[in-house]
């Protein structure tokens, strides 16, 4: 998980994106909440467990996701919070 994700953010450097470090961060944050659904029985699978044993974790999933594309992608953040990326 680790080596896709700086993968990520390294490409994203590379190419000059001044973005980089907001991407890098995006990648980290999803890579976790998934990591933490996948995770949640040490024996079973995921399908198995079922996905809404846990009813507030796939909640916390959604909002997570939701927020990051909403504040990431559909809104201009250096606007929205005044700073302009380095």
């Amino acid at each position: 998980m680790r080596i896709p994700s700086l993968g990520t953010g390294y490409r994203f450097w590379r190419a000059g994106d001044p973005r980089w470090q907001t991407r890098l961060f995006t990648t980290l944050t999803l890579s976790r909440m998934a990591h933490g659904m996948a995770n949640r029985s040490e024996h079973n699978f995921l399908l198995e467990t079922g996905v809404w044993s846990n009813r507030p974790l796939p909640g916390a999933v959604a909002l997570a996701a939701g927020l990051s594309l909403v504040i990431f992608a559909a809104v201009d953040p250096e606007r929205w919070i005044g700073r302009r990326a380095r």
